[in-house]
Formats: structure tokens, sequence, C-alpha cells
């Protein structure tokens, strides 16, 4: 405790013989963490606004965004609750429509994937085989679904997988 008494008296004589120099060091260390402060609120800033950019102000990378609507059903004894067509209901509504160009289904599924050889759960999509053709986005690689691949349930079973 000695020996922090004696550091404290030496460092007070120090700034009392020059108080310019304990003046610009103690400026330069609140201007040090002000800069700080400023280029941490500056990153956290931009990578927000770049999540916000991206999900929420630039266009869905889909052939005329603005034409894509969602087709649900809604259960109004459930208070308004917004459900996805089934299958069957998905079918009667492609077929008797006359103001959709086009319709595509899709539902998200839990898939087990094998990763040298260790299976793990990861999400999915199950989606119909003009889902693509609807969004009007093309292949990078390879190809996406034949309509013969579409016509009879599991007979064709085909994955597509996505690095983005």
């Amino acid at each position: 405790m000695e020996s922090l008494v004696k550091d404290v008296r030496f460092a007070l004589r120090g700034i009392i013989r020059n108080p310019v120099f304990a003046l610009i060091s103690v400026s330069s260390l609140a201007l040090g963490m002000v800069v700080s402060s400023l280029a941490l609120g500056m990153g956290a800033n931009a990578a927000i606004f770049s999540l916000i950019n991206e999900l929420f102000l630039e266009p869905l990378p889909i052939d005329s965004p603005d034409r894509v609507v969602r087709v649900f059903t809604t259960d109004e004894r459930a208070a308004g609750n917004q459900s996805a067509l089934s299958h069957l209901n998905w079918q009667d509504v492609g077929e008797q429509s006359t103001t959709l160009e086009s319709l595509a289904g899709y539902d998200f599924v839990g898939v087990s994937l094998a990763i040298h050889g260790e299976p793990q759960n990861t999400p999915a999509q199950l989606v119909s085989g003009n889902y693509f053709d609807t969004l009007g986005v093309e292949a990078h690689r390879g190809r996406f679904f034949l309509p013969v691949e579409d016509q009879t349930p599991l007979s064709h079973p085909v994955a597509l997988s996505s690095c983005s």
C-alpha cells in the first residue's frame, strides 16, 4: 500500500510540474475513447443497415417480384390464423384459378443429411416441379426439375442444393 501512495504522490508532482503534458495526455486518452466509441457505433450501424437493406429494401432475386403473391387459408374460428394450403387444395386452386398465371407450392421440412458419414438435421423446402419456373429463376449450375419428375409423387426423387 505504501508503494501505491508513493506512486500517486510522484504522479501528482509530475502533473504540477508539467500541467500542459498532463492535459494533453488526458485529452488524448478521452479523444481516443470517443473515437473508439464512434467507430464501434458506425460499424454496428453499417452492419444493421446492410442486413435491413438485404432483407427489406433490395428486390427479391426473382422475375417480376411485384407480381408474386402468397396464397393461404384463413381459419376464422382461430382468430384469423393463416395456414398453408394442403397439397390437394393447392392443386384445386391451381386448376380452377382464372387470375393466377402460375401457382407453385412449397413447404418447410427437416431432413437428415449425411455429411462425412455423420447424419445431421438440416432445414429444407419441399417444392412443386414448377416452383422455379413460376419464380423465373435460372440454375447457376446443373438443372432444376424435369416435367416427368413431378408427375407421380416419390417416383423420381430429386434434391437441389444451394450454397447461399
